[in-house]
C-alpha cells in the first residue's frame, strides 16, 4: 500500500500560496498526494504537479452548522475513499473536521497545523466566548491522541493551547510560518513618484483595515502625496468582512486605493515602498514574510505572529494594535526618510534569508512527518 498523504485545507488559493512547495516535495519523496479543499482556482495547475484534488465544500452558501455538517460528511467520504496513511490539516476549521473524521475512519497518522487561532479567539463577546469553549472542547478531542502531532507558528499560540488543555502532553513542533521563495521575492522594485504604503491581506476588520484607513487620514494631513493601497479582496466568509461601500468611500476621498486580489504577489509588492499589516492576531503572516523578502520596511502590530517577523526599530516598527495614531506616527517616520526605508528594507531581506526561506520550512515539515509516522 503506497504512503498516501491527504492535505485538508480551506481553499485551493491558500494551498497554492502556503503549502504547494511542501506537497511538491512529498510527491518527489514518493508519497501519493491528495488534496481536500474548496476549489476556487488552480485545479489544473495543482493536478499537473501530481496531486489529486478532491472538492471539499467548506465555503458553501449553506447556513452555519448545516455547512459544517455537509462538509464533514463529504470529507468523511473522501478520507474513506483515499485511505491516507497521513493527513495534514491546516487551520482551525480543517483541524476540527479533519480530526473528527480521522478518529472515525482511523487514519494512522495526523498532522495538525495551527496557523493562527482566528476570529473566535480574538473576539471577547459572550457569544464568541461560548463558541470558543465549544471549539476548545472539539480541538481537545481532535488533537489529543497518540497518532497526532501539532505544528505551531508562534509561542503565544502554543502557550494558549497548552493553558486550555488542547495539546496537553501530546507532541508538538514549532515551525515559524510557511516560508517564502527567496528567488521569486527579491528587492528589485520600481521607482515611485510618491511613497506607496500597502496592506497585503484579505479585507476584513481583524487585519486592521479600518485602522489602516484611519492612519492614512492622519498621515495625509502632513504628507498629502503619500499613497495607501489595499492588496486583497473582501473575505465574505469571515464574520468581520468589510463592506464594498466602505472601500468605495475611501477611494472617493482619495484616502485608500483598492487594488483587489493580486495574482502575482512578487510584482505587486515591488510596487510598494512600505508594507503594513496592523492585524489583531496572526499565526505567522506570509504576507509579511514576502514583504521582508522583497526588501520592504514593515510596520505591524504588537500581537502574536506579527511581532515574530521583525524586530522593532531594525526591520521596521511594531506598534500597538487598534491604534491608528501610533500606526500613523511609525509610517510617517518611514515616509519622510528614504535612507531609513532602505536601511530597514535591507535588514528585512537579511532576516528573510536567515529564518524564512522556503527550503528551511519544507525541511522542517518533513522532519515533522517523519516524527509522527514513527509513532505507532
Amino acid at each position: 500500500m503506497p504512503n498516501r498523504l491527504l492535505y485538508i485545507i480551506q481553499n485551493s488559493d491558500v494551498f497554492v500560496s502556503h503549502r504547494l512547495p511542501i506537497a511538491e516535495r512529498a510527491v518527489a519523496e514518493g508519497f501519493e498526494v491528495h488534496l481536500a479543499t474548496h476549489v476556487l482556482r488552480h485545479r489544473e495547475m495543482i493536478e499537473s504537479k501530481g496531486i489529486k484534488v478532491h472538492h471539499f465544500p467548506l465555503l458553501s452558501k449553506l447556513p452555519f452548522g448545516l455547512r459544517e455538517a455537509w462538509a464533514c460528511l463529504v470529507l468523511m467520504l473522501i478520507v474513506a475513499r483515499v485511505r491516507p496513511k497521513l493527513i495534514h490539516a491546516v487551520a482551525i476549521r480543517c483541524i476540527l473536521l479533519g480530526g473528527l473524521v480521522a478518529r472515525v475512519v482511523r487514519v494512522p497518522h495526523r498532522i495538525f497545523a495551527i496557523s493562527g487561532l482566528g476570529y473566535y479567539f480574538i473576539e471577547a463577546s459572550q457569544k464568541q466566548s461560548l463558541f470558543r469553549k465549544i471549539v476548545v472542547w472539539f480541538l481537545r478531542f481532535a488533537i489529543n491522541n497518540r497518532q497526532s502531532l501539532t505544528i505551531f507558528q508562534n509561542d503565544e499560540d502554543l502557550e494558549l493551547c497548552q493553558a486550555m488543555g488542547i495539546v496537553q502532553d501530546r507532541p508538538f513542533v514549532m515551525i515559524r510560518g510557511s516560508g517564502v521563495n527567496l528567488k521569486d521575492f527579491h528587492p528589485i522594485k520600481q521607482e515611485n513618484d510618491h511613497v506607496v504604503v500597502g496592506l497585503p491581506a484579505r479585507i476584513q476588520a481583524h487585519k486592521g483595515v479600518r485602522e489602516f484607513a484611519a492612519a492614512a487620514r492622519i498621515v495625509k494631513r502632513e504628507h498629502p502625496t503619500a499613497r495607501f493601497a489595499l492588496l486583497g479582496e473582501i473575505d465574505y466568509n469571515n464574520p468581520t468582512a468589510l463592506r464594498q461601500s466602505e472601500l468605495d468611500a475611501w477611494s472617493d476621498q482619495s484616502l485608500v486605493e483598492s487594488w483587489g486580489l493580486q495574482t502575482d504577489m512578487p510584482v505587486a509588492l515591488r510596487r510598494l515602498d512600505i508594507a503594513c499589516l496592523p492585524s489583531y492576531r496572526e499565526g505567522l503572516p506570509k504576507a509579511l514574510l514576502e514583504a521582508a523578502a522583497t526588501g520592504l520596511p514593515i510596520v505591524t502590530t504588537d500581537v502574536p505572529g506579527c511581532r515574530d517577523v521583525i524586530e522593532d526599530g531594525k526591520e521596521g516598527f511594531i506598534v500597538p494594535a487598534k491604534n491608528p495614531q501610533a500606526l500613523a506616527t511609525a509610517l510617517s517616520k518611514l515616509i519622510t526618510s528614504m535612507s531609513l526605508r532602505q536601511e530597514m528594507g535591507l535588514a528585512a531581506r537579511r532576516r528573510a534569508e536567515q529564518q524564512f526561506s522556503i527550503e528551511k520550512i519544507v525541511d522542517e515539515h518533513f522532519q515533522a512527518y517523519a516524527q509522527v509516522m514513527a509513532t505507532e
